[in-house]
């Protein structure tokens, strides 16, 4: 009986290293009375298939994020400019360049009509497109100081509604806003270091000045003076959201003025909004400056109260270069990999996807169609990605 008890051993101890589980009750019938041994043995199968179900989920989840992307269309601009960022804009391309001082737009409606047209002279800051998202009124350059007939023919492009927004820029400015088809806003700041909200219509009339108070009524002063680009802030539903890099901050001003701040766990790097089709959610790009490791991002929702945080950090020890949310889902990407998430209603995001580009990953947008996401590359080419058969 020993010897027939040590050879059922080495066989369920060779069984259970192939990850066989089925011959290990025959322990129980040799030593039916060490009850330890059955309970010790009954946790043990337990754990294992738990184990192999965790790494069968684990490997169906690589195996979804491996999934390819399909290219839908592919534009190759003029690879000796410096293409700096793209948009749809009136369900056409547009992409914003620059080759020395000299500022250029791309325009293409996406069939066979496109070309690059000079428009203007930029500065040694970061020149911006803007406009409204989807379908605009009006479009205008940041940090763009004079224009060229060449915008004139990008206007008629686009749509003889369309209108030249000439954003006049003095020190003083930190931000220019889009607020609606009628009027934008530009976020200024005091001599005193107090800021102000004015509204302009399209024609750059003033309609009203606000000042930005904090919740005891007095003027904020924001710690930051001196900025080399213009701060990125978006209008959303009646309020206004940004942060300042590296302040621990997420702000939120109201039409008339008064400001709420939220906490951050890191410093800010940037920050990303939904559009206003969808329940409003925010990322914020954060990094610790003494552990990049522990840097990452900030998952948050807005409601009509106020923010609320729904994770503390996911993309963790990443620096994304561009952050997008499209629908329900937000693009993250970084040098040339592109990662899906799914945002949750609450929880933290969840990737879904990833893949790969042979390109450095300048700008993304959103693409013609709802599951389309555009990437602007380094090397000049505009390219437009279908995604919605990753998200399944």
């Amino acid at each position: 009986m020993p010897l027939t008890r040590d050879i059922v051993y080495r066989i369920v101890s060779k069984e259970l290293l192939s990850g066989n589980l089925s011959h290990l009750s025959l322990l129980n019938t040799f030593v039916p009375k060490d009850r330890l041994l059955q309970g010790d043995a009954s946790r043990f199968s337990a754990e294992q298939k738990t184990r192999k179900a965790t790494r069968k989920l684990a490997t169906r989840r690589d195996e979804a994020f491996r999934k390819t992307a399909k290219l839908h269309k592919e534009f190759q601009l003029d690879a000796g400019m410096s293409w700096i960022e793209a948009r749809m804009i009136n369900h056409s391309l547009v992409v914003l360049g620059k080759k020395g001082f000299l500022l250029y737009l791309f325009y293409s409606d996406l069939q066979e009509n496109h070309e690059s047209y000079p428009v203007g002279i930029g500065h040694d800051f970061k020149n911006q497109l803007f406009s409204l998202l989807d379908h605009s009124h009006y479009l205008g350059i940041i940090l763009a100081s004079t224009y060229h007939k060449g915008i004139d023919t990008v206007l008629n492009n686009l749509g003889q509604e369309l209108r030249l927004i000439d954003l006049k820029y003095d020190p003083s400015t930190l931000a220019f806003v889009p607020v609606d088809r009628k009027k934008y806003a530009r976020f200024t700041m005091n001599t005193d270091g107090s800021t102000t909200l004015h509204y302009l219509d399209v024609m750059g009339r003033q309609l009203e000045s606000v000042l930005v108070t904090n919740i005891y009524g007095r003027p904020e002063i924001f710690a930051v003076m001196l900025m080399k680009n213009l701060i990125t802030m978006e209008f959303r539903r009646g309020c206004f959201f940004f942060v300042l890099p590296g302040e621990r901050y997420l702000y939120r001003i109201a039409e008339d003025g008064r400001l709420t701040t939220y906490e951050l766990a890191l410093p800010a790097i940037k920050m990303a909004i939904s559009d206003e089709n969808t329940a409003i959610r925010l990322v914020v790009s954060l990094k610790n400056p003494q552990d990049t490791a522990a840097s990452g991002c900030q998952y948050f929702r807005a409601h009509h109260s106020g923010i609320s945080t729904f994770s503390e950090l996911f993309e963790q020890g990443a620096e994304p270069d561009c952050l997008l949310f499209m629908g329900q889902g937000l693009v993250v990407t970084e040098k040339g990999h592109v990662r899906l998430y799914d945002t949750p209603r609450n929880g933290v995001p969840r990737q879904i996807a990833d893949f790969e580009l042979d390109e450095f990953i300048v700008d993304a947008f959103k693409g013609p169609s709802a599951d389309q996401v555009g990437f602007l590359t380094s090397n000049g080419k505009v390219l437009f990605y279908e995604i919605g058969e990753l998200k399944g």
